[in-house]
């Protein structure tokens, strides 16, 4: 089989030009190599008369008008191979053969021409941004420096929430046409834990007072957490840390920690085994475990586990609550608070609460708007539309508590919200049994957004959104921005959002079939016009031929 590609050298001999036969041979190798096709020409000796009877397949690699036509090429053949050049006058003695012994070879020149649209034609522009479809915008604001680097501003509530929730549809623009590539960064935490090896030994326990072990580190390790894993099904229990390095004297690493476990309906368990402390590094820690008012058997640790675990905490903003409002029901508290803006994410909630003691089951719910319309259609009648309320969506689920016991308290009220982006939580308190908390207020925070992009000299940035159409961008710049960021931040605020005046918004396309109704009609109608018509000529037939069936047969 032989390929062509391109000399490395240009010549002005055989050069192919726009008409004639020169260009069309050009043209019809570029939609065949385009279009991937079988060879068509034949290949066999070194001089020309040979080449244009043997040609067996060819593949041509077009070059532009302005260069040679002439081609390197290489032929493979059982047992030998043969390199050389080929120029236009070749080309069209080949085609010439082809046309007088294939006469299919004219079909194959209709699909070349035919492909030749897709093959070699210039490639369209990148579409301009179309700003008008685009109903909010905010001005990028301060100083960037000359440096060459990086550029970075915050998201606003106001732009998230007039923004899709993924926020998919924010397009960075300078100068007022030109389209500025970004990276949207988000804020999240990490942690990492390292798990320590111990050894436990000095088991020792007082029947309705405690019991306690002491655990080696075999050495100076760092850590801060230890799980705590005790005998009993429901109980709440004191916890004291002591530590030391050579078991002679002892200092408290922690006390008025508290383990506790209960069940409740379900056979779901709620607990809490592990205890948080500075961070220490000494070889001996002594852990004493304190009997509950509930614990009428001996208690005794099974098992301690300890970890250095380090925490990475995200870039969290404090987010205000519009409105807060309290709705006791029958063995529930119900908190429903207003966050103002919706498609924020939502990091954590911590409610707060004047009582002393006490521990809670809380669910979270979210929505972002409290009623929606509901259109239903009657026949013959106009569209009835009605009010409802928008039905919550479950978030979150875990416990609250808070244990005291002289001056120390030990206590866990933070809900994690996942990244969530809800405007409207409910937060429910199940009381069963014992009285309604007091609420006395609640913090609510939302991770960091930011956008990043590359920036040097004059500003002129406006971000645009709001544009329910529009899809995920592509850019380059998330590549190489932190390399950019290591050379200079330029740090910019969003301007006031104001509505685009360009804005031209997107009205509704109405299908097909409700626009030509008629003609659908009319086609139904034909199409049993001519049901009819078959059924009444096969009905009219069959009488007929019933006749000629049941007619006697005369012999010969």
């Amino acid at each position: 089989m032989t390929y062509f590609r391109e000399s490395p050298s240009i010549s002005d001999q055989g050069r192919v030009h726009d008409g004639g036969l020169g260009g069309l041979r050009s043209r019809l190798s570029v939609a065949e190599r385009s279009c991937n096709l079988a060879p068509c020409l034949r290949h066999g000796d070194s001089t020309r008369q040979q080449r244009q009877r043997s040609f067996s397949a060819v593949r041509l690699a077009a070059l532009p008008p302005k260069y040679s036509a002439s081609c390197a090429f290489v032929t493979h053949s059982p047992g030998r191979s043969l390199g050389g050049t080929l120029d236009t006058e070749d080309l069209q003695d080949s085609l010439r053969l082809a046309e007088s012994q294939k006469p299919w070879m004219f079909a194959w020149i209709a699909c070349m021409i035919s492909a030749l649209l897709v093959g070699i034609a210039e490639p369209l522009p990148a579409k301009p941004l179309d700003l008008a479809q685009w109903s909010h915008t905010a001005p990028v604001q301060g100083t960037i420096s000359e440096k060459e680097g990086a550029a970075e501003f915050s998201l606003s509530p106001q732009v998230m929430d007039l923004s899709r929730p993924s926020l998919v549809d924010l397009r960075l623009v300078q100068g007022g046409d030109t389209e500025v590539g970004y990276y949207l960064w988000e804020s999240k935490g990490r942690s990492h834990k390292v798990s320590l090896e111990t050894r436990l030994f000095n088991r020792t326990y007082l029947p309705g007072q405690h019991c306690s072990v002491t655990v080696d580190f075999g050495g100076n390790d760092l850590k801060n957490r230890l799980n705590i894993r005790t005998t009993g099904a429901n109980f709440l229990r004191k916890v004291k840390i002591e530590g030391s390095d050579d078991q002679q004297s002892w200092e408290i690493v922690r006390d008025n920690a508290f383990l506790f476990r209960t069940r409740e309906e379900g056979d779901r368990v709620y607990q809490k085994n592990t205890v948080n402390f500075p961070e220490n590094n000494q070889r001996y820690l002594k852990i004493t475990v304190y009997a509950g008012t509930d614990d009428t058997e001996a208690i005794k640790i099974e098992d301690v586990e300890a970890w250095q675990y380090q925490t990475t905490y995200p870039e969290t903003v404090a987010v205000p609550i519009v409105s807060s409002k309290v709705r006791q029901r029958k063995r529930v508290t119900e908190l429903s608070l207003d966050l103002g803006f919706r498609n924020m994410p939502l990091c954590n909630l911590k409610p707060a609460f004047s009582d002393g003691n006490f521990f809670r089951k809380v669910q979270v719910f979210g929505r972002n708007s409290l009623v929606r319309v509901v259109r239903t259609v009657v026949e013959d009648s106009p569209k009835l539309e009605k009010s409802v309320p928008v039905p919550w969506h479950h978030i979150a689920m875990g416990t609250v508590y808070r244990f005291s016991a002289g001056t120390g308290v030990d206590e866990s009220l933070e809900l994690d919200l996942k990244g969530t982006k809800y405007r409207y939580l409910l937060i429910k308190i199940m009381n069963h049994d014992d009285p309604p908390l007091a609420f006395s207020g609640a913090t609510v925070s939302r991770y960091g957004r930011k956008v990043w992009f590359a920036a040097k000299g004059p500003g002129g940035f406006t971000l645009y959104f709001g544009n329910s159409k529009a899809k995920r961008p592509k850019y380059d710049v998330g590549r190489y921005i932190s390399r950019l960021r290591r050379e200079n931040v330029s740090t910019l605020t969003l301007g006031a959002v104001t509505a685009n005046p360009a804005f031209k918004p997107v009205t509704p396309s109405i299908p097909w079939s409700e626009r030509h109704s008629g003609i659908i009609w009319a086609a139904l109608l034909a199409m049993l016009a001519v049901l009819g018509i078959l059924i009444y000529r096969v009905a009219r037939s069959t009488p007929k031929r019933q006749e000629h069936d049941n007619a006697p047969t005369t012999g010969p």
